[in-house]
């Protein structure tokens, strides 16, 4: 019990503060989120015709990443999900293969379809049978 005491209280004035600012990036997200889209397809269309395809690889994993770690806090969960499926498609720091170039190329246009849609939450029932089809194509 005695460990309990060195527990912080919350300061509620600050938690206020933190929940206000994620709440004012929230408003900014949608922009950003597109934008992360279009870094996808560019990355991907620079992998097809580019010289340096292991850094571009590491750009498009980057990316992903950068998805998965962002989207739920800002309530797109499914996006989320599927940035953390396409992150273990391209492993960071390897060339993506010839036969796994096509399943790629299905997680990034789930992703655009999902920002263009502006489909925030996880999807329920749909999305759960996207993540399983997704699953499938590995």
């Amino acid at each position: 019990m005695a460990e309990n005491a060195q527990i912080p209280k919350l300061d509620a004035e600050l938690l206020a503060k933190a929940e206000a600012a994620v709440e004012a990036l929230k408003e900014g997200y949608r922009e950003h989120l597109i934008a992360a889209g279009q870094r996808l397809a560019e990355l991907r269309s620079a992998y097809a015709v580019g010289s340096d395809r292991l850094e571009t690889a590491r750009d498009l994993y980057a990316s992903g990443h950068d998805l998965k770690g962002q989207a739920a806090t800002f309530g797109y969960e499914l996006v989320t999900q599927v940035a953390d499926l396409l992150c273990d498609v391209l492993r960071p720091g390897e060339l993506v293969q010839v036969s796994a170039l096509n399943v790629v190329d299905k997680h990034i246009e789930t992703l655009l379809n999902l920002i263009d849609q502006d489909f925030q939450g996880n999807g329920g029932e749909a999305g759960q049978a996207v993540l399983q089809h997704l699953r499938a194509l590995k």
